[in-house]
């Protein structure tokens, strides 16, 4: 009786492993998958005149190369208002980046980013709205 007992604990043993072993394996093609990341939040400037805080959003696409590299491209959107609402700046950063994953809890990495502003401002003022494009470089890690 006891014999029958312990064969079949170490059937469910050995069953369980190998469910183990091909959720690992599973896991291990999904974590090579190109990643699709959203952004969402609010921002709010600290500026004395800026209005009620904003929502802003964006999505970047990750995509692996090699074992520890990633290559990633993103764009946001943003917007403030200054003034009770006379001047609009909106914002949308266009980045490029390469990641460094050596363990995947640790990344390092940077790359390049064009943003692109816009103020817009009220027709009662004495301003054009422009629209200015400058390039930067970014550098991260966690």
């Amino acid at each position: 009786m006891m014999d029958t007992k312990r064969r079949r604990r170490a059937s469910w043993q050995l069953l369980g492993g190998f469910v183990l072993v091909a959720m690992a394996t599973a896991f291990v093609g999904t974590a090579r998958a190109v990643e699709i990341i959203p952004s969402i939040g609010l921002t709010k400037s600290t500026d004395e005149n800026a209005g009620d805080a904003q929502g802003f959003g964006g999505l970047a696409v990750r995509v692996p190369m090699f074992t520890i590299l990633r290559l990633e491209g993103g764009i946001g959107y943003r917007q403030e208002s200054f003034s009770g609402d006379a001047i609009t700046v909106r914002q949308w950063p266009i980045t490029a980046s390469a990641w460094v994953v050596p363990f995947p809890m640790l990344y390092a990495g940077g790359g390049i980013g064009w943003y692109k502003t816009t103020a817009d401002f009220a027709s009662s003022l004495p301003f054009e709205d422009t629209t200015t494009t400058e390039t930067g470089l970014h550098l991260g890690g966690g």
